[in-house]
């Protein structure tokens, strides 16, 4: 197992397991000899790494496919807990999504591009380290979080569309997330039978997706300040008070002055 940097398989490298590459980059030659799986972790699972040597490639990325669909089932569960303990807070990011993405693409795109200046300012001074620290921790935690929003509005989208009706959370976001995973899971189908250009081509367009969710989710997070949608206003406030039936409210009647006290005779 390799964390982070370049992890090289020589020609003469013999690995009697898997080799793991974790927030890395992996280079193996094909005359390296594998026992087990090349697996490169990073970002939202495992990244599967493709190796045109044959139909024995193909049947052994069964295990692949059915890793990465174990990881899109993960990740649902996970969206079904992450909506339970901020129902209000996630389901107003869901919705910034679905209303205002455009903007929401932009704000995310925004922060992964100042993220490097903002991290690199942050630990070149000593009060700034704990501020890069926290932000490490941070930052993982929000991509999740957006990428789940992502999952759970285009899922709800997608089944309205279809159904015309209101759907279950936990039906969005199982929808949502395997349509944003199956990329990746064809590109693993057709590796398994073989068909490399489809396999690459496929990938490609996973990272596009990827890249596109996730700045999506980033930025409603960041455009809501992941903050719960404000309170409708009560009626008593705007003066006037709703009719029993939910039809027009009745504008709110003045009340009736007084009448004149005469003047106290001495």
């Amino acid at each position: 197992m390799c964390l982070g940097g370049r992890f090289t398989l020589d020609e003469d490298v013999l690995v009697d397991g898997d080799a793991v590459s974790v927030w890395g980059t992996m280079d193996d030659s094909p005359l390296a000899t594998v026992d087990g799986e090349l697996v490169e972790v990073g970002g939202f699972g495992p990244v599967i790494n493709i190796s045109d040597d044959g139909w024995s490639s193909g049947f052994r990325g069964v295990g692949t496919f059915f890793q990465r669909l174990v990881w899109a089932m993960i990740l649902v569960g996970l969206g079904l807990v992450v909506f339970w303990v901020f129902p209000d807070r996630m389901g107003r990011v869901s919705e910034t999504v679905a209303e205002d993405g455009v903007k929401s693409f932009f704000a995310g795109l925004a922060f992964y591009i100042l993220w490097p200046a903002v991290f690199i300012a942050l630990i070149i001074t000593i009060i700034g380290i704990l501020g890069a620290i926290a932000l490490m921790f941070i930052t993982p935690l929000i991509m999740l979080f957006g990428y789940l929003a992502v999952g759970d509005s285009f899922g709800n989208a997608l089944l309205q569309r279809f159904t015309g009706s209101p759907v279950s959370r936990p039906l969005a976001l199982l929808v949502g997330i395997l349509c944003l995973e199956a990329p990746v899971l064809l590109a693993q189908v057709f590796k398994m039978i073989g068909v490399f250009p489809l396999v690459h081509i496929l990938l490609l367009l996973w990272i596009v997706v990827l890249g596109v969710a996730s700045c999506m989710g980033v930025g409603a997070i960041l455009v809501t300040r992941f903050r719960a949608r404000p309170p409708e206003p009560r009626a008593e406030d705007s003066g006037d008070y709703p009719t029993p039936s939910g039809g027009t409210p009745l504008p709110q009647v003045p009340p009736r002055p007084a009448p004149p006290v005469p003047p106290r005779q001495g």
